[in-house]
């Protein structure tokens, strides 16, 4: 590098490796994501107990299992969210992203023992 004024170096500054914004929206789409887990986990949970009082069991069981599906998003939640904050984004965001995906967690599992339990009553 040539020198300049005063004997200095030109300094050439990298632009940063993550800005805030990218991160900020990836946090939007993390929170969403998580909410959207969370109300579909609650309609799911519904919908199996709905089924479980009057129908037949394998209506049941069907729905219980399609409802274990619902874990990939809230996987998928949380790990956009800790990326997220990885980016640049708030704590804050994080944090409601994992609030709605561990509950969302709470009505799967509830789904998964309804489907356990109604596989040991058929079979």
């Amino acid at each position: 590098m040539e020198n300049t004024y005063y004997g200095q170096q030109n300094i050439i500054q990298a632009p940063p490796a993550a800005p805030k914004r990218k991160g900020r929206k990836m946090a939007m789409a993390a929170m969403i994501m998580g909410i959207t887990a969370h109300a579909l986990a609650v309609i799911s949970f519904w919908l199996v107990y709905a089924f479980a009082y009057g129908r037949e069991n394998m209506s049941v069981i069907r729905v219980s299992f399609l409802s274990t599906g619902l874990v990939i998003p809230a996987i998928l939640a949380i790990i956009l969210g800790i990326v997220a904050k990885a980016r640049g984004s708030g704590k804050g965001r994080l944090i409601a992203t994992i609030v709605n995906s561990v509950l969302s967690f709470l009505y799967i599992a509830i789904n998964v023992w309804i489907l356990i339990y109604y596989i040991g009553m058929t079979f």
